[in-house]
């Protein structure tokens, strides 16, 4: 007798059969679901099929398992298995470039309801703020601490009802803040003549 299953689409079943008596064999039937893909009747000691579920919401496929000896029929027992939809993750950068200083806003979404999303920050050498963490949006005030750009990559899983989806990654750009170095703090002059402060920044590219 075995027991009702619940698996995530584009995984196997693993129903076992067993019996009072050596010798049984087991066919089995099974319900249509239009939503389901790789379910199909057979004979076997065991149910071992590939199942996908094409839908955004829980779906059920039930086996009807029937065990026969020498030509006599046992009772029939059903399995119900329920396969969980794979999330879809989509992702939503207001900004794929910032300044140092500024913040993040990645905004999370899927074709599940209920999604989770776990992410894993990786900054390069002179970014301060980016952490990993679980949340929607992906809310982080960064800071580049030298005079070029960096990077950095989020790795984000979507979660609903145990089942991961593939992980997406984005990648920001986070500019450094140009700083100026003028060649005089103060200049006095007389009316009408002109002034002549020159102006330098440690950042590349500075204007």
């Amino acid at each position: 007798n075995p027991g009702a299953q619940t698996i995530c689409s584009g995984t196997t079943t693993g129903i076992l059969f067993s019996g009072n008596m050596p010798g049984i064999s087991f066919g089995w039937t099974v319900s249509n679901n239009n939503n389901i893909i790789g379910a199909f009747a057979g004979s076997n000691d065991s149910i071992v099929q590939l199942l996908t579920n094409t839908s955004t919401g829980i779906q059920q496929v039930t086996y009807n398992v029937t065990p026969s000896l020498n030509g006599c029929v046992g009772a029939g027992v059903n399995v119900i298995v329920t396969v969980n939809p794979t999330p879809v993750l989509t992702t939503n950068v207001a900004n794929a470039t910032i300044c140092s200083g500024t913040s993040t806003n990645i905004v999370l979404s899927s074709n599940v309801l209920n999604t989770t999303y776990t992410y894993t920050a990786s900054p390069m050498v002179g970014v301060v703020g980016a952490g990993s963490g679980i949340a929607n949006p992906i809310v982080q005030q960064l800071t580049n601490n030298t005079l070029n750009p960096l990077q950095v990559t989020y790795d984000i899983t979507p979660s609903a009802n145990t089942c991961d989806g593939a992980i997406v990654s984005v990648t920001l750009t986070v500019n450094p803040v140009a700083t100026v170095n003028p060649s005089q703090n103060s200049v006095t002059i007389c009316s009408g003549q002109s002034v002549n402060v020159q102006l330098s920044s440690n950042s590349p590219g500075a204007l």
